[in-house]
């Protein structure tokens, strides 16, 4: 272990000094980044233009998605349920007269990274390597095929390589066929051509690079095929190389495409690889001295970057390298929740796509795609979560940012955001939505625990950016109300005390009877007491957990047998235990992990990260393998599928990962504030990583034992609070002691904190806030002693707080109304 980040540490070290990789650092660092496995799997992996799809851990693919011109596919399945039983490549081996056979039925392992994949037989004659790996700029990839004689006498080896040639069109998926193809004059280029609107008249080319192959490029498996045939004969221990570049483009630059990129190839590839690692291991770090826990960290970091594609002219995320192959606001939104802490200027990039792809009613969009022969936008309709994600986010990017004038930019899309979302606000003080949790399938109309949790946040949040932006002060306190009168009917008629979980309703208001996931937020949100986080993680445990894989989305599984009901269309949730019928998602266990961490449980979080959410724990589990997954199938009864992936190179697994390990070690970003609680593990003494605050990186790091803070320091200077306030400018390292409580401190507050100093000669604390007049604010505070007066506004309001005596310590909680913009608290201790 100590090796391992040694070698990170160094690899780090080059980069933050502007020196170049060599190439013994860059299979370093691969090597760090990578996972070898073997067995049936699912594998995608790509770059920003191209991505691909594998499935049994066979190197054919089932299906490349094209980003440019835009988004076509190849792809020859026709049922979604069963597309691991089609290729859109296959290869073919003999050994000198024998009869051709499919490498389909050699052993096969693979080493793996989000943006190369290397696979490797174990045949005992014959050894076969290859590889697919990306370019930087342009839409293309590259198959390099190493043969090795492995026995011991001369053989002669034949390999055909057949690729389909029809296309899948963006969004319709309609198959389109080539007009024509045409060979270069010794066979060895190909291109195939699509003057069809639909593909915005693209071009697919095949370039081979390496061995030549013999002048036969009418020989194919089917005759729309495009193919390729090796031969060669091997001494013992010799081999040859087969390179061939495959690439999309449009028609009117094809010649001048090809001309490049057989020059470039190589470098192309270089830069790709170069860019991801050091996007993955510069810019941001978070060293918990878990290998599995840091090692995923990287990785979550790679999938989101591999899964950054080309549309329109931009690159923004996407769900999958291959599979849904164009834009949802909600895999941005989701994605950018983690991006804030490390990564601003990405999410400022995507905040602003969002901006340009709205419509002029301020609506925000719901997807974007190319559809027959234009762009088409789908705008976020009245039920829709993005509404709320979108105000959460913001307020987080505001948070770290401090970015006003993108804020200013945005705020007529997060106001119509709000109207819209408020439509859906009944008399009941409860968002009423038709389709269950945070579905896009079903309908019934009804109250919904998730959609209410997500609009008192985002209530909260639209409050905060407002004051912060000096916009509707005249309404604020009418918002702030009616998100308390939103929680408190949240938690009187969606809590369920015979089940101990918030539950829903449906139209004919009959219960709902299903445990969904999206009432795990309520606890990371703060929105129930104590008590009631702990009873929901019981019904987990009851209910939804699989100690094996993780979280159910939803039980019982019986979503089958309500398609007339919920008016599910065909089979679209899917049998017990799969998709939506009761599947495990990547972000239930992020949530069931952040409802721990709510509750204080962050021992137990940290077990579950570590045995269910990192990858070396999806490997070690039944039917694991290298993953980070859209979900699992949890049919615990047929062990052939119980815990097979779907999806397995998925952004919503990377984004809540990274979430979720923020939240562990203590970045709790309330409403007004970023806001430090740090934990440590029993037996772990450091923790360091990193965090944007005012829009620039800080290197934080968690020493000590215990569980209050004995010292905050600022680039060397004490602070006396965990509430990251206005004084945190320019500064470069934050350092939290844990340990016994020296000096008072501010744990927590529901206002914006513009100072905090301590008078440690007369134990004097003075506390700084702003937010609007009428706002209910409150700050809490840790210490060793009690204070014998609190003033403000030259009042002693000691008596209005509460004191509470803690282990070893005294919580001092401070409720108190703004009468004007800034208040100003002092606490006196003896």
């Amino acid at each position: 272990m100590k090796t391992y980040f040694l070698s990170i540490f160094l690899l780090i070290y080059s980069f933050i000094n502007g020196q170049n990789l060599s190439n013994s650092e860059v299979i370093n660092l691969r090597e760090q980044l990578s996972f070898q496995y073997k067995g049936k799997s699912q594998i995608e992996v790509g770059g920003p233009f191209v991505g691909i799809e594998f499935h049994n851990g066979l190197p054919l693919p089932q299906r490349v998605s094209f980003f440019y011109p835009v988004a076509n596919s190849v792809d020859n399945s026709t049922d979604y349920w069963f597309r691991d039983t089609t290729h859109i490549l296959n290869i073919y081996t003999k050994t000198n007269d024998n009869e051709y056979e499919s490498i389909v039925s050699q052993n096969w392992s693979y080493k793996l990274t989000p943006y190369r994949v290397e696979f490797m037989n174990d045949d005992n004659d014959l050894q076969i390597k290859i590889s697919y790996e990306f370019c930087k700029t342009l839409s293309a990839f590259i198959i390099k095929c190493n043969v090795t004689n492995t026995s011991i006498v001369e053989n002669k080896y034949s390999l055909i390589t057949s690729f389909s040639t029809g296309l899948r069109t963006c969004h319709t998926y309609d198959f389109v066929s080539p007009d024509n193809s045409a060979y270069s004059a010794n066979g060895s280029t190909v291109i195939s051509y699509y003057d069809d609107i639909r593909t915005q008249s693209s071009a697919v080319y095949i370039i081979n690079q390496g061995e030549n192959p013999d002048n036969n490029s009418n020989l194919s498996t089917k005759q729309s095929d495009i193919a390729f045939n090796y031969c060669k004969t091997l001494a013992p221990g010799k081999s040859f190389n087969i390179v061939q570049i495959v690439g999309s483009c449009e028609i009117k630059e094809a010649d001048k495409v090809i001309s490049y990129i057989n020059e470039n190839y190589q470098k192309e590839i270089d830069d790709l690889e170069k860019y991801v690692l050091y996007k993955t291991f510069s810019e941001s770090k978070f060293l918990t001295y878990s290998e599995s826990i840091d090692k995923t960290y990287n990785w979550a970091k790679s999938v989101i970057i591999s899964n950054t594609h080309y549309i329109d002219k931009d690159t923004v995320v996407m769900p999958c390298p291959a599979e849904y192959n164009f834009f949802f606001t909600h895999d941005m939104l989701v994605c950018d929740l983690a991006r804030v802490n490390y990564d601003i200027k990405e999410v400022e990039k995507d905040l602003s796509f969002i901006l340009k792809h709205s419509n002029t009613e301020n609506v925000i969009p719901h997807a974007y795609y190319w559809k027959d022969d234009k762009y088409s936008t789908e705008y976020s309709e009245l039920d829709n979560w993005n509404h709320l994600w979108f105000v959460i986010l913001c307020g987080k990017y505001l948070k770290h940012s401090n970015d006003y004038n993108l804020i200013k930019s945005l705020y007529p899309l997060i106001e119509k955001s709000i109207k819209i979302t408020l439509g859906n606000k009944k008399g009941d003080d409860l968002m009423w939505a038709s389709r269950p949790d945070g579905w896009d399938i079903g309908n019934s109309y009804g109250p919904r625990s998730f959609m209410t949790i997500l609009a008192i946040k985002a209530l909260r949040e639209y409050v905060y950016l407002s004051t912060i932006i000096g916009k509707n002060y005249n309404a604020l306190s009418d918002y702030e109300r009616l998100s308390d009168r939103m929680q408190m009917q949240l938690n009187n008629k969606l809590w369920s005390e015979d089940k101990k979980y918030l539950i829903n309703y449906y139209e004919n208001d009959s219960l709902d009877t299903h445990y969904y996931i999206g009432s795990l937020l309520a606890a990371h949100f703060n929105l129930i007491e104590e008590e009631r986080k702990q009873q929901i993680i019981q019904s987990v445990r009851n209910n939804l957990l699989d100690p094996k894989l993780g979280v159910y989305n939803v039980y019982p599984m019986d979503f089958h047998l309500l398609k007339d009901f919920l008016k599910f269309q065909g089979n679209e949730v899917g049998n017990p235990f799969l998709y939506a019928n009761g599947g495990i998602w990547s972000h239930a266990n992020a949530w069931y992990l952040l409802n721990l961490t709510a509750s204080n449980r962050n021992e137990e979080a940290y077990d579950f990260m570590k045995n269910i959410m990192t990858v070396d724990g999806i490997i070690n589990s039944p039917n694991g393998q290298p993953a980070m997954y859209e979900y699992r199938c949890s049919n615990y009864s047929d062990s052939s599928i119980y815990g097979k992936v779907d999806k397995p190179q998925f952004l919503w697994a990377a984004s809540w990962y990274i979430y979720s390990l923020y939240n562990l070690y203590g970045i709790k970003d309330s409403d007004w504030n970023i806001n430090l609680n740090p934990w440590l593990k029993k037996e772990q003494s450091k923790c360091t990583f990193s965090l944007i605050i005012n829009n620039d990186p800080v290197e934080i790091t968690l020493e000590g034992k215990g569980k209050f803070v004995s010292g905050i320091k600022y680039d060397d200077i004490k602070k006396y609070s965990l509430v990251i306030g206005n004084d945190a400018k320019k500064i470069k390292k934050i350092k939290i002691f844990l340990g016994e409580i020296e000096t008072p401190y501010i744990a927590a507050t529901n206002s914006i904190l513009d100072n905090c100093d301590f008078d440690e000669e007369n134990k004097s604390l003075k506390i700084q806030v702003t937010s609007f007049p009428g706002h209910e604010g409150y700050v809490k505070i840790l210490s060793a002693t009690v204070p014998v007066n609190i003033i403000m506004d030259n009042k002693n309001i000691i008596e209005s707080g509460s004191i509470k005596k803690l282990q070893d310590a005294y919580e001092i909680n401070i409720p108190f109304k703004f009468t004007k913009e800034t208040e100003i608290v002092r606490l006196q201790f003896k």
